[in-house]
């Protein structure tokens, strides 16, 4: 007799989507029916095919959404997409270091490890709306490392790694949906936030943030280093908090050369303007980031990010995720579905803290294409006692996990005026750095800095007015001339 695994509900706090009465019943044996075929190569992706689901299953969904879905007859998880694979090639990655990696790392049998049914609609502005029905799994160590691999692939050879991060990785099954699917660039997350039905004989205590398992980018450069007063990164905790309108922020006290001001961003304007669809208001935004203390969060550099997109340049500190603004973004989602907002609209694991330092021809987002992670290190960061003289040095190693994407620093100092630093992975460059501000060249101050980006939305120019949380810094001037 077949056995059958049941999706069921699991009350977890941060699955507060799930519908209790939600039973999808799915043969057991599916999940391991990867293990029994072969790894099939597909032009411009990649994937791991599963055995095809029996139409009692497509039907279980169609009575679960109340209305008549289609399905693609077949099961898969795809592991590197089409437009993934566009980027990459860009940097040299080919089709056969698509299928050869995908064999050396056996994704073909990579455990498939469900955690719910999920549910996905679009936003209420766009104009093609549909809903997708999908079932969530684990991130696997095989289906890590091969996307690792094809990321130094694509470092060493040039490719501009913010475009390309292994770690964004929603991996699930597509079981059914109305109109067509929905994909990240539409501003939805197959996370477990999307929850709709849960899956039984899961450890139910683990709780939303428990790593799984994990890879290590590293990044190695011997170029010059960015210079910063050693005193920077605790700059903040002397700053009290100070409310946005429409955004929230970590304050970094002293001013910038180039930019004018210094933060972290801890929610973006588009973020509150979808927390905002719920009934989420600025005292509650203000209120718990107040309570999280994200202002007296402790600040730790991993290394100078490059962004490039449509002709334009940016530079920005690359830091960790600290607990503080990890678990203030938690909390602001939790709240956010207790009021009955769409859990694949918001993912606070979905974040990269930055201290945006300056940009050539205008800043840029996700909505550009990059990725301001590990995976857009260029140059090691330098601390020193003041600007002219350099007396420390700092070797940083950085790990992530991922289900959260949380890094770890390891700090050493030492007297040297050369550094080397471990952040993401090996990746080479070839313009040579300087070490006085280049003349002629347009760096462009960030007077506003979420003006492109609320346009990039369809929003209007919030500038400093509307839109975001941040945490504010002390930063002096700095040498920024290298970046170029």
């Amino acid at each position: 007799m077949m056995k059958y695994l049941t999706l069921v509900t699991l009350f977890i706090a941060a699955y507060a989507n799930l519908n209790p009465s939600i039973n999808l019943d799915i043969p057991t044996e599916f999940f391991t029916s990867n293990t029994k075929l072969s790894f099939v190569p597909k032009t411009n992706y990649s994937m791991v095919a599963l055995s095809n689901l029996d139409q009692t299953i497509y039907d279980q969904v169609n009575t679960i959404s109340g209305k008549t879905l289609q399905n693609r007859g077949e099961a898969h998880v795809t592991v590197i997409t089409p437009p993934e694979f566009t980027v990459l090639r860009t940097g040299g990655v080919t089709q056969q270091d698509l299928d050869n990696l995908a064999i050396k790392y056996q994704i073909q049998n990579a455990p498939i490890v469900p955690i719910c049914l999920g549910k996905q609609i679009t936003l209420p502005t766009d104009t093609n709306p549909r809903e997708v029905y999908n079932i969530l799994i684990q991130r696997s160590q095989s289906l890590l490392e091969y996307r690792k691999a094809l990321f130094e692939i694509f470092s060493k050879n040039g490719g501009e790694t913010e475009k390309f991060d292994p770690l964004l990785f929603y991996p699930h099954i597509t079981l059914a949906f109305q109109k067509g699917d929905i994909f990240i660039q539409e501003g939805v997350f197959k996370s477990r936030y999307s929850c709709y039905g849960t899956i039984n004989q899961l450890d139910t205590t683990i709780p939303l943030d428990t790593p799984g398992s994990k890879i290590i980018l590293e990044f190695q450069n011997n170029q010059e280093s960015l210079s910063i007063p050693n005193n920077f990164f605790n700059s903040n905790l002397n700053i009290p908090f100070t409310s946005h309108v429409g955004y929230s922020t970590v304050d970094l006290g002293l001013n910038l050369t180039d930019r004018g001001e210094a933060h972290i961003t801890c929610i973006t304007p588009p973020e509150f303007k979808i927390l905002q669809l719920i009934g989420i208001n600025q005292v509650e935004l203000d209120q718990l980031a107040i309570d999280h203390q994200i202002q007296k969060t402790r600040i730790q550099p991993i290394c100078l990010g490059r962004n490039r997109a449509n002709g334009k340049i940016v530079y920005n500190i690359v830091i960790e995720k600290s607990i503080e603004i990890m678990n203030y973004r938690r909390s602001l989602a939790k709240l956010y579905i207790q009021k009955g907002g769409n859990g694949e609209y918001f993912d606070p694991e979905y974040f990269y803290p930055h201290i945006t330092l300056g940009f050539v021809g205008g800043d840029v987002f996700d909505s550009n294409g990059v990725y301001k992670g590990i995976n857009s290190c260029f140059r090691n960061i330098k601390l020193v006692t003041d600007l002219k003289t350099t007396v420390t040095t700092t070797t940083t190693t950085t790990t992530t996990t991922t289900t959260t994407t949380t890094t770890t620093t390891t700090t050493t100092t030492t007297s040297s005026t050369s550094a080397t630093a471990t952040a993401t992975s090996t990746m080479t460059t070839t313009k040579s750095s300087v070490t006085t501000k280049p003349t002629g060249t347009s760096y462009t101050p960030a007077v506003a800095p979420y003006a492109e980006e609320t346009k990039a939305y369809g929003g209007k120019d919030y500038g400093y007015v509307s839109g975001a949380s941040s945490v504010s810094i002390g930063l002096g001037s700095i040498m920024i001339a290298l970046l170029l």
